[in-house]
């Protein structure tokens, strides 16, 4: 089994995709910060940018997955290469989305509209919390 988490900031806002079938995939990109320290013993930091999609038949969860919003996301990783304009071997990896969380908090809208019982909703924090 090939498994992968990762923890991130959504790039940009997430874009469905609808399939005939009532299938539809759900895709965004999130940034994963990596710090380490180089053999000198001086901080790095590297940013690594994955491609996720989520197929699912309920898409509301998309309007949720926004450009800075934190998520954990776990799935099966799947990478592709192929040639750009350029002449250039490039490299991608992708996660094939099986389960996410939101993390952080929930964020504030400007609008009042209600939501449905099928929508999925951002934890909202809590500051009573005793830790």
């Amino acid at each position: 089994m090939k498994k992968i988490s990762i923890i991130g900031n959504v790039t940009k806002d997430a874009e469905v995709r609808a399939f005939e079938g009532g299938r539809s995939v759900i895709n965004f990109d999130v940034a994963v910060n990596e710090r380490y320290k180089d053999k000198n013993g001086q901080k790095q930091e590297r940013t690594s940018y994955i491609r996720c999609a989520m197929w699912r038949e309920n898409t509301t969860i998309a309007q949720y997955i926004t450009k800075g919003t934190k998520l954990y996301v776990e799935g099966s990783p799947d990478a592709d290469a192929y040639i750009n304009k350029e002449g250039k071997a490039v490299g991608n990896i992708k996660v094939n989305v099986r389960e996410i969380e939101f993390l952080g908090g929930a964020k504030k809208t400007d609008s009042g509209a209600g939501t449905s019982a099928e929508e999925v909703h951002p934890p909202s924090t809590n500051d009573d919390l005793p830790f």
